[in-house]
């Protein structure tokens, strides 16, 4: 399965539950325990300060880059300023 949200970087670059917290989100897929940011979070290495911000970075990526859809065939969520969090068995 993947499960795709935001999640906050620790200081080593795992996610902040196995580290310590920075308070910069990515939007991220997760798949057996392997994290990895997505859409424009992963090409521009973003710093958001909160879960909404890189949930509102992925629709933004969702509606320029990828005709409207987010990974996983998924409609895009257009309510900006909340959090995004999606799973797919893709």
């Amino acid at each position: 399965m993947n499960y795709y949200q935001a999640r906050e970087k620790s200081t080593d670059g795992e996610p902040a539950v196995k580290g310590n917290p920075t308070n910069i989100f990515h939007f991220t897929n997760m798949n057996d325990e392997c994290v990895w940011p997505v859409g424009y979070c992963h090409t521009n290495n973003c710093q958001h300060k909160t879960a909404i911000e890189a949930s509102d970075c992925y629709r933004d990526w969702c509606k320029n880059e990828n005709n409207g859809k987010c990974v996983g065939g998924f409609k895009m969520n257009t309510n900006y300023g909340e959090d995004l969090q999606m799973i797919s068995s893709y």
